[in-house]
Formats: structure tokens, sequence, C-alpha cells
């Protein structure tokens, strides 16, 4: 499938997303899709050697209510989660509630990596994706 923009791939991959699995299946037609985008998260940030977690968790826990409230079709996670390409075991923690929650809302989640994420901390999360 080509596409010459992120609009017109939504548009051709609405309805027929893939015959994978692991990949989401989106049922509707021909109506309009709502996708809640963040990007650039950089779980485990430290700014001047002090944490950001808790902001980062006030972050977080905005965005699910946002999704609470907003009910969209897909959440879509563009890169960069982490700040680092191996990120403590709290920002880990952290991560893993957030898709905790967003699960139990039944909403699935698109993620793409960025270039501060580790293709096998990414790999470890497609697990809990799936679920999503």
């Amino acid at each position: 499938m080509r596409a010459e923009s992120f609009g017109s791939c939504l548009s051709q991959l609405r309805g027929r997303f893939s015959d994978r699995t692991d990949f989401l299946a989106i049922k509707e037609q021909n109506t309009p899709m709502k996708i809640l985008h963040t990007a650039d998260l950089h779980l485990g940030k430290r700014f001047n050697d002090v944490s950001m977690l808790d902001d980062q968790k006030i972050l977080l826990d905005q965005i699910i209510r946002i999704a609470e409230q907003e009910k969209p079709q897909v959440i879509l996670l563009a890169g960069d989660i982490y700040q680092t390409s191996s990120p403590g075991s709290d920002a880990m923690e952290l991560f893993n509630s957030f898709l905790t929650a967003v699960s139990a809302l039944g909403i699935p989640v698109l993620m793409i990596s960025g270039n501060h994420d580790s293709q096998i901390r990414i790999s470890y999360l497609s697990r809990l994706l799936v679920k999503a």
C-alpha cells in the first residue's frame, strides 16, 4: 500500500488494517476516526539532577482522563517514550501503569519508537500493547 500523506494512509487503512491479528482492526468504515496523539514523553528525564517522574505521572494521568472523556478509537504514541535507551525501572514501571490503565479503557495503542527508545524495551512493551 502506498500513501502520499499520513491522512491518506489512514483513509486507506480504515476498515481493513491487516491480516495480522496483532494489529489494530478498525471495523467502522466511512466515519471519522478519533485519534489521541502524543509524542516525546521522555519518561525518566532528569533536569538539573532532579527527577521529572512526578510531573510525568501527572501528565500521563491527564492523558488517561482525556481518553476517558474523548473516547478515541486509538491512542498513538509517536516516539521517545523514554529519555534514554536504558530507562530506569521507575520510568518503566510508570509507563507500564499507564498502559495498564489504557488497556482497562479498551482503547488500542499504537506506538512508534523514537531515537531515544531501545528496540528491546519497545519489544517488551509490545506484549502489553497487543492486549490493549
